[in-house]
């Protein structure tokens, strides 16, 4: 049985968390804005140098109606502990934040890990670092309440700059 420590977060056991998503940036899906963010604990190396990691993308819509400040209490406790411990988030090394901007990113961080939001759109990607290559493995969309998925691998895409593919490399192909 674990037991809860001095450092452990506000509500928290102390061992390994289940989940822990990362935010890396924005976009539009199916006119639906989605906040992106990709697993932490399920990055794999690859012998071959590349990565493996899955993404989701959450509701920009869903997140702010969970980020209500009526709407929890340990929410906002869970997020000052992890800012008091000067927890920086990734995309803070690739985008520049505000205070407000980072507070929001850690924010939508925590709702991520919670799971109370059904992921739009779910993909499994895999990166080649050293020929700045991105491709698709795995996708799993929600769609007018169905599910499509597709296991087909697609081609290799080259990482153009100013998007989230950018974005993903530039945090997770660091030396």
């Amino acid at each position: 049985m674990a037991l809860a420590s001095a450092d452990a977060a506000p509500g928290t056991i102390d061992q390994i968390k289940a989940a822990d998503w990362k935010l890396y940036g924005f976009t539009t899906f199916q006119t639906q804005a989605l906040a992106l963010f990709y697993s932490a604990n399920d990055v794999r190396r690859l012998p071959n140098g590349h990565i493996e990691l899955w993404t989701k993308g959450l509701s920009t819509k869903g997140i702010q109606n969970i980020q209500n400040p009526k709407a929890s209490d340990e929410l906002a406790r869970r997020v000052a502990w992890k800012l008091a411990r000067s927890y920086v988030p990734p995309i803070a090394t690739t985008d520049k934040l505000t205070q407000e901007a980072t507070i929001n990113a850690v924010t939508s961080e925590e709702i991520a890990d919670g799971g109370l939001i059904r992921p739009t759109i779910r993909i499994l990607y895999e990166l080649d670092c050293f020929e700045q290559l991105i491709r698709e493995l795995s996708t799993y969309a929600d769609s007018g309440g169905e599910t499509q998925s597709s296991n087909d691998v697609q081609e290799w895409q080259h990482v153009a700059p100013e998007t989230t593919a950018s974005t993903l490399t530039a945090m997770l192909c660091r030396s």
